[in-house]
C-alpha cells in the first residue's frame, strides 16, 4: 500500500531588499507544525515551539 504524503510550506522568506548581493528579509510562519514536530515532543525531544507563532 502506498502512502499519501501532504508537502505544505512551514516558512516563508519575505525579501525586504538586496543589497550587494545579500539579500535581506524575514521568515514567517505559514500556519502549519509539522506532524513529526508532535511526535518528536512526546518522545522526550526539547523543541522550541516558539519558532512556530
Amino acid at each position: 500500500m502506498m502512502q499519501k504524503y501532504d508537502i505544505k510550506s512551514i516558512f516563508e522568506f519575505d525579501l525586504k531588499a538586496f543589497e550587494n548581493g545579500v539579500q535581506k528579509g524575514n521568515f514567517t510562519f505559514c500556519g502549519h507544525i509539522p506532524e513529526f514536530v508532535n511526535t518528536a515532543l512526546q518522545r522526550g525531544v526539547n523543541a522550541d515551539m516558539e519558532i512556530f507563532k
